[in-house]
C-alpha cells in the first residue's frame, strides 16, 4: 500500500515545481498531522522548515524533502530509514549526544507506530522454511558482509577481529572491550577443552580473529567462510601470523562442508543467526565431531519467537534472525547425539559490546566516511545503537547467548 501511495505521489507531485510540491504537501500534512499531534518524545521539522512540536521531546527528526515526509506520515519505518541512509532525514538530539537522540527517537516511534516485522521477516529473514538452507540465505549475507576488511577493522580489535559479543565482568564498562574480547576467546577454548595439537573447525571465520588466537596457542584451526572479502582477510591474517602450516581457511557453506577426519571441537561465533535450519545444523555438528568433542556457539538470541525489527531485516541483516534458544535446544534433543552442557544469558555483555563498537565507529567517522561514504557510516552506526536499544528495552526479548554442547 505504501509503495502505491509513493508511486502516485511521484507521478502527481514530484514532477511539479518545488513551490507547488511544497504547497500541496503542506496542505496534505496539515490534515494528516493531527494523528501525530500527540506524539511523545520527538519534534519533527518539515522540509520547508516548519517545526511540529511533540510532547516532552528528547530528539528531533528533520525531514529534508517530501519523500522523507511521506515515509514519516505513512509510518513507514523501513522507508524512513532508507531516507536517513540517503541523507534525506537527519536526527538531532535535544538531550544528550547523537546516540541518545537515536535511542529516544526509536522509543517514541515504537510507542506510537506499528512495525510490521512479521511481514518483513517473511520476505527478508531466514526464519521460515523457504528461506533457510537456500541460495537466498547465502546471497543475503553479502548485504552485510561484502564490505572490505578495512571497514570492519576500523572498529573491531585489529589483533583479534571478532564480530560477536565479548564477555564483560559486571563491574566493567564498555571501555574494557579488548579485555572482554580475549576473555570470550579464552572461554571458548576452555569450554571446548582444546589443547595444543587439537583440531577445531570455526564456522564463519570472519577476519581471522579466532584463527589468530587459537593458532598462536598451537591449536590447528580450519576456518569456513562464505564471503570473498572474509576469505582474503583470513589469508592475509594467516600470513601475518605465520600460521599457514597449522591453519587453513576454506571458502564454502558450512551446511555443505565435508571432512575426512572428525574434529575435536567446533566453534561458531555469531553465525547461528544465519544457520536457521537447526536440525540440519545439529546433524552437521554431530557428523563433524569426535565422540566427546565440544561445540561452542554464541549468538543474538531471543526469549520470544519474535523477528528483528523491519529496518534490520530489510536493510542491515537480511537472511538472519535472532536465535530462539528453546527451538535450538529442541533440535539438540531431536538429534540424539548431542548434549547441552551449559548456556549463559549475555544480554548485558552484548549491550556493552555494541556500545564499544559504536563508540569506536564514532571515533573513526572521518576515516569511514572518507573511504566508504556517509551512507555506510550511518548504516553501521545506527544499526549498532539499534542493537543497544533492543538489549536495554527488552521489548522483543532480544538477548545475547552462549551455549556449549558435547558429542555423545
Amino acid at each position: 500500500m505504501i509503495e502505491l501511495v509513493k508511486s502516485a505521489a511521484d507521478k502527481l507531485i514530484f514532477k511539479k515545481n518545488d513551490a507547488a510540491a511544497t504547497s500541496e504537501w503542506r496542505a496534505v500534512l496539515g490534515g494528516i498531522w493531527s494523528r501525530f499531534s500527540r506524539m511523545t518524545g520527538i519534534d519533527v521539522v518539515l522540509p520547508d522548515g516548519t517545526l511540529l512540536r511533540g510532547v516532552s521531546a528528547k530528539s528531533r527528526i528533520v525531514l529534508k524533502d517530501w519523500r522523507a515526509a511521506l515515509a514519516f506520515v505513512t509510518a513507514d519505518q523501513p522507508g524512513l530509514f532508507e531516507c536517513y541512509l540517503n541523507g534525506q532525514v537527519d536526527l538531532e538530539p535535544l538531550v544528550g549526544d547523537a546516540a541518545e537522540g537515536l535511542l529516544s527517537a526509536l522509543g517514541a516511534l515504537d510507542d506510537q507506530w506499528v512495525d510490521y516485522r512479521w511481514a518483513t521477516a517473511a520476505i527478508y529473514s531466514s526464519r521460515h522454511w523457504w528461506q533457510r538452507n537456500t541460495p537466498f540465505r547465502r546471497a543475503a549475507l553479502s548485504v552485510h558482509y561484502s564490505v572490505p576488511a578495512l571497514f570492519w577493522l576500523s572498529f573491531l580489535s585489529k589483533e583479534y577481529p571478532i564480530y560477536s559479543h565479548y564477555i564483560f565482568e559486571d563491574n566493567e564498562s564498555h571501555e574494557s572491550w579488548e579485555i572482554a574480547c580475549q576473555r570470550k576467546l579464552e572461554f571458548a577454548l576452555r569450554a571446548c577443552k582444546l589443547k595444543p595439537g587439537d583440531r577445531v573447525l570455526n564456522v564463519g571465520e570472519g577476519w581471522g580473529g579466532f584463527l589468530a588466537y587459537a593458532g598462536r596457542r598451537g591449536i590447528r584451526v580450519t576456518g569456513v567462510t562464505l564471503n570473498d572479502e572474509s576469505y582474503l582477510a583470513c589469508a592475509d591474517k594467516m600470513a601475518a601470523e605465520s600460521l599457514q602450516d597449522q591453519c587453513e581457511v576454506i571458502k564454502g557453506d558450512f551446511y555443505h562442508y565435508r571432512a575426512s577426519t572428525p574434529f575435536d571441537a567446533i566453534t561458531n561465533m555469531g553465525v547461528t543467526e544465519h544457520l536457521t535450519d537447526y536440525d540440519a545444523l545439529m546433524a552437521k555438528y554431530a557428523s563433524l565431531l569426535k565422540p566427546g568433542g565440544y561445540v561452542y556457539c554464541d549468538f543474538v538470541g531471543t526469549t520470544r519467537d519474535t523477528p528483528f525489527r523491519s529496518i534490520i531485516q530489510k536493510d542491515v541483516y537480511p537472511g538472519a534472525t535472532a536465535v530462539n534458544l528453546r527451538q535450538l535446544i529442541g533440535a539438540v534433543q531431536r538429534n540424539g547425539c548431542l548434549d547441552l552442557v551449559e548456556a549463559h544469558d549475555d544480554r548485558l555483555s552484548y549491550d556493552k559490546t555494541c556500545v564499544a563498537w559504536a563508540r569506536n565507529v564514532e571515533a573513526q567517522r572521518e576515516f569511514i566516511v572518507a573511504h566508504f561514504g556517509e551512507r555506510r557510516y550511518r548504516w553501521i552506526w545506527s544499526y549498532l545503537w539499534m542493537c543497544v536499544y533492543g538489549f536495554r528495552t527488552l521489548r522483543n526479548g532480544i538477548t545475547g547467548t552462549r551455549v556449549v554442547l558435547r558429542r555423545r
